[in-house]
């Protein structure tokens, strides 16, 4: 399940990389059609750039204040149009939060599991290395 899910995390990363400059390109186009049309836009361009931002941190061209200003750009001084958009923004910031923070807790276990396995083998090494020892000692014993 935990490789399947960072499986999941690499496809979706690799697709936003792809994507970059559409969505860059896209979250500085206007948009036009009526005022839900352009808020539900407007709110999935974000979560793009978001996404972008979230997977892709290397990528150039997308922080967090030009996310927040983007956010904030196409509400005017309305403010249940703002409440709105930040309630739909605290929604997917929560979403992605979910989402690092199980794949964080995925890396942290196969750390855990490749670092148990790394004492099993240096235990596995030391007593080897401990019989092979007493036994060149066994052997140097009889030169004696």
């Amino acid at each position: 399940e935990r490789e399947e899910r960072r499986r999941k995390w690499d496809a979706k990363a690799d697709a936003l990389k792809k994507e970059a400059p559409t969505i860059l390109r896209l979250a500085d186009t206007p948009i036009e059609g009526t005022q839900a049309e352009v808020t539900k836009e407007r709110m999935a361009r974000w979560q793009r750039a978001l996404e972008l931002y979230v997977y892709c941190p290397e990528e150039k061209g997308v922080d967090w204040l030009k996310l927040l200003e983007k956010l904030m750009e196409g509400c005017g001084e309305d403010e249940e149009e703002m409440l709105e958009a930040l309630s739909q923004a605290s929604q997917v910031c929560t979403n992605l939060l979910d989402q690092t923070s199980l794949a964080s807790r995925d890396a942290t276990d196969a750390m855990t599991e490749a670092e148990d396995a790394y004492h099993i083998r240096l235990e596995a090494h030391t007593m080897l290395a401990d019989r092979v020892s007493e036994q060149a000692e066994k052997i140097e014993e009889q030169f004696r």
